[in-house]
């Protein structure tokens, strides 16, 4: 028994290792598409584990404040669902949240010594190590991919900078501690190697965001309880950012021209440099006996951190890119990325003010925010990860995460408070603490966990906590004696569960593969099998409207070329399932309308037009769009003899150009400036025109 507990340990952390490290590598798990399959694995995975480890035994699912938290933000996404703005997204997001919760139970709860953490964290930064090397090896012209460098920053496989900022600033803080604490002197230098890399990879992302999350986060974590190792961890991090600095300058300063070799040279040549000092500084700590007098090193440290933090500084400028510190020093409220992010934040508030309670479900502001802008613009994240839950899932939600924040501080602070043989897991805590904090706090100002890898690493983190905190106590705190009838219906609950989401998810990812038949299909012009296909995926995949959507255009189409009433019916069948799925979407919303107007419901189709001016109110085709629909209307009334009605619509069209003027009254003079993309601020000459000619048609009527 004792050797199968054995082996399934092994299998079990080298699949969930597996698992912890390729995320990354699919987009960040960024798209829904990459990131089902991945929840599809988990489920797998927790199934085979608890139905092992856990079913039938006298053990509770939940065995702290922790795990009850985590499950109500899981249960929060849950609920959204029933009141979501976009149905499809909003049951993605709660299945994005169910990974995050297997990803905290299987490490909080299958883990339970020192050497399980150090080994996920190796994982987890063996991952980010590969993933900043990639992004390196495009910064220096080694190969390119799609999204690996935009506007000269590199964006590796996360496919954009700002999150790879934060994310790589969290896989340092762990670096620095997995350097520290081996007892190999060559792992040591290996680490601090990559640490170097690292830190290249970060300054080549240029992100303003991140760098001030660095900045913050590095000497929290320096000046935390590393009392053994501390003057050792100051020395080795300044000596690896300064050469990592030099080394920047002359490898980033022009991402496009500089060529492949002579840029590793200087890549080489720094790595060189720090495996010297580094080995240097080791072996002077082993061979140098610091006198017992000596006792308070404080004074010592500090005039070293202020001479090498003042050499820093004043070099700075000259060894880093221009285009980096020109974007460092530039930060200020007034800046335009800052000033729009406000605003962003502020359509957001007026967006949670009408779904407070429970939200509006994952994925809300991506359907919403045309309908809540203050004036034109197109951001699909509201870059601020906490107000995108608040909007998601409400205060209830959001009162949760904050919650799972809370406890796993302080978990950490017990951890910390740890005595004698604890001391180890002490320092252990606090390099994760401080990793997850690079996270977190740069989420505050961005859609960092929009990433799903960079969500699945914060939770991972979240369940390392844990799991010390959890090997630290009395077995018998967590796993209380209950009645055999209790956990039998525990295990039916759970097992139900995990079987229900399996069978969705499964699902959810053939009507993936079918999407994408449907999709080749529909460019290829080949109409029946994209029929065939698009049913299989709205059969698979019923939340979904996409494809309700293509099926009423196609069937629209074919019933107006052939003059069928029947292919018409089907089209705004399809059109109806569509809107009731994604009823905020104006786009369906004008699919639909025209289909009505080509059945004569004319009343029908007018409104559904309003209606999907009034989600998107800013965007100022639609303003052309409704104003065509007037006019045509009013030519088919006049046309059929029905003066009153060709009028009603006529002087509908007429006022057209005034209802676009109060709109824009409405715009502020700072969101004039800001507003920088088409449509232009004016009335639209088209619409002009069309005013023009209801005039004149009313003149005759």
């Amino acid at each position: 028994m004792a050797d199968s507990a054995v082996s399934f340990k092994k299998y079990f952390m080298v699949i969930l290792g597996l698992l912890l490290f390729i995320p990354p590598f699919f987009k960040g798990l960024y798209f829904d598409k990459d990131y089902l399959w991945f929840v599809l694995a988990l489920l797998i995975l927790f199934t085979i584990y608890y139905s092992t480890q856990q079913m039938g035994h006298n053990k509770r699912f939940l065995d702290n404040l922790n795990d009850y938290l985590v499950l109500g933000f899981v249960i929060s996404y849950g609920i959204a669902v029933f009141n979501a703005a976009n149905y499809n997204d909003a049951f993605n997001g709660f299945l994005r949240v169910v990974g995050y919760f297997i990803v905290y139970y299987l490490i909080a709860h299958g883990l339970r010594s020192q050497n399980d953490v150090s080994k996920i964290l190796n994982v987890l930064y063996g991952a980010g190590l590969l993933v900043a090397v990639v992004g390196l090896g495009a910064g220096l012209n080694f190969y390119h991919f799609a999204g690996d460098i935009t506007d000269g920053r590199i964006n590796s496989t996360l496919q954009y900078p700002n999150t790879l900022a934060a994310y790589l600033t969290a896989v340092f803080i762990l670096g620095i501690y997995l350097a520290l604490s081996q007892k190999n002197r060559i792992l040591g230098i290996i680490y601090s190697l990559g640490n170097y890399l690292l830190l290249i990879t970060i300054f080549g992302t240029q992100s303003r965001g991140g760098i001030l999350v660095f900045l913050f986060v590095l000497p929290l974590f320096l000046l935390g309880p590393l009392s053994k190792v501390k003057l050792i961890a100051w020395v080795n991090t300044i000596i690896t950012i300064v050469f990592a600095f030099f080394v920047s300058r002359n490898v980033l300063a022009d991402i496009s021209h500089q060529t492949a070799f002579v840029s590793m040279s200087w890549v080489l040549g720094g790595a060189i440099t720090v495996a010297a000092f580094s080995y240097g500084l080791i072996f002077l700590v082993e061979k140098i006996t610091v006198p017992e007098s000596i006792r308070n090193l404080k004074i010592l440290v500090g005039v070293i951190i202020i001479l090498i933090l003042g050499l820093v500084t004043g070099l700075s400028y000259d060894f880093l890119p221009s285009q980096f510190t020109s974007r460092i020093t530039t930060i200020n409220l007034n800046d335009r990325n800052v000033l729009e992010r406000f605003v962003f934040y502020q359509d957001a508030f007026r967006a949670i003010k009408d779904n407070m309670i429970f939200g509006a479900g994952g994925g809300a502001w991506r359907t919403l925010f045309q309908s809540y802008q203050s004036y034109y613009y197109i951001a699909r994240e509201v870059h601020s990860y906490y107000l995108q839950v608040w909007l998601e899932v409400g205060i209830i939600g959001l009162a949760f995460l904050i919650g799972v924040w809370f406890t796993f501080i302080r978990s950490t602070i017990r951890l910390l408070r740890s005595k004698g043989n604890n001391y180890e897991a002490g320092i252990l805590g606090w390099t994760i603490l401080c990793s997850a904090l690079a996270l977190g706090l740069h989420g505050l100002i961005d859609f960092t966990f929009s990433s799903g890898a960079v969500a699945v690493f914060l939770w991972t983190l979240f369940g390392l906590i844990r799991s010390l905190e959890a090997a630290n106590e009395d077995d018998d705190n967590c796993a209380a004696e209950k009645a055999r009838s209790t956990y039998i219906k525990k295990d039916l609950v759970v097992i139900s569960a995990l079987a229900i989401l399996l069978i969705i998810t499964t699902s959810l990812n053939a009507a993936v593969s079918y999407s994408s038949m449907a999709s080749k299909s529909l460019q290829k012009n080949d109409i029946s099998n994209f029929k065939r296909a698009a049913g299989k995926v709205n059969t698979l995949n019923p939340l979904s409207s996409s494809f309700h959507l293509y099926l009423a255009q196609v069937y629209a189409q074919s019933g107006g070329e052939q003059k069928n009433d029947k292919m018409m019916t089907m089209a705004l069948e399809e059109a109806d399932k569509a809107v009731r799925l994604n009823p905020k979407e104006p786009t369906i919303r004008e699919v639909r309308a025209r289909i009505y107007l080509a059945m004569g419901k004319v009343d029908e189709g007018i409104k559904e037009m309003e209606t999907a001016l009034q989600l998107q109110p800013w965007y100022q085709e639609r303003w052309g769009i409704l104003t065509e629909t007037y006019y045509q209307v009013g030519k088919y009334y006049q046309g059929v003899g029905e003066k009153e009605k060709a009028a009603e619509c006529f002087n509908k069209v007429s006022d057209m150009p005034a209802r676009i003027s109060a709109q824009l009254a409405k715009l502020t003079p700072e969101h004039k400036k800001l507003w920088v993309l088409e449509p232009k601020l004016q009335v639209d000459s088209y619409v002009s025109s069309l005013a023009a000619k209801a005039d004149s048609r009313l003149k005759r009527i």
